[in-house]
């Protein structure tokens, strides 16, 4: 079922959800477990409850998309982000990555969008069998970068790619380190 956040009082840390079926439905702090200070009226949440309908009790309410590091934003993401449901790796070197972003395949997404990065001199987080469902790219935070010990020349930049963003917690990140990040619509993609 889709709740929302219908009312939020972050001095107070208590508010309401609703649904298409149900609602308002209370929440306090004990059930904010993220300890979100900056729910959006609308803003589609992830929610556990207790109880039976009408009177339910919310046990956790959680944001559907988690919050990112301030200043991760890079605005030529803007145009893919939340576009895609599913992203996979089709090229790997050690020069670049490409990413497939669309909805399940290519029968579904016959003109998919390619997310390639260039110059790639390290590549973090990037093994096994990692799920891309609704993935968020951004730039990796001053942190992630020293966390993940990026070494970020003055012509590179560090990025991040979110895996199962909008799915409750975040999957584990992907850092990219690499000079450009170019995204390549149908047209410009030379198979």
């Amino acid at each position: 079922m889709a709740w929302t956040i219908q009312s939020w009082s972050a001095e107070r840390g208590i508010g309401t959800i609703a649904s298409p079926h149900f609602g308002p439905v209370p929440f306090d702090a004990r059930a904010n477990v993220d300890h979100v200070l900056d729910f959006l009226v609308g803003e589609p949440v992830l929610v556990e409850l207790g109880g039976t309908a009408p009177n339910f009790e919310v046990l956790i309410v959680r944001p559907a998309s988690q919050r990112q590091p301030s200043g991760t934003r890079w605005a030529p993401f803007d145009a893919i982000n939340g576009r895609f449901d599913d992203a996979r790796v089709e090229e790997q070197s050690a020069q670049a990555v490409q990413f497939w972003l669309g909805d399940c395949c290519e029968y579904c997404t016959p003109d998919a969008v390619r997310l390639r990065f260039d110059g790639v001199t390290a590549v973090v987080g990037l093994d096994g069998d990692l799920g891309f469902s609704d993935p968020l790219f951004r730039l990796a935070s001053p942190d992630e970068v020293q966390s993940n010990s990026l070494n970020v020349n003055s012509d590179h930049h560090a990025f991040c790619v979110v895996t199962s963003h909008g799915q409750g917690p975040d999957g584990p990140p992907v850092f990219i380190v690499a000079q450009s990040a170019v995204i390549l619509q149908p047209s410009t993609i030379v198979d």
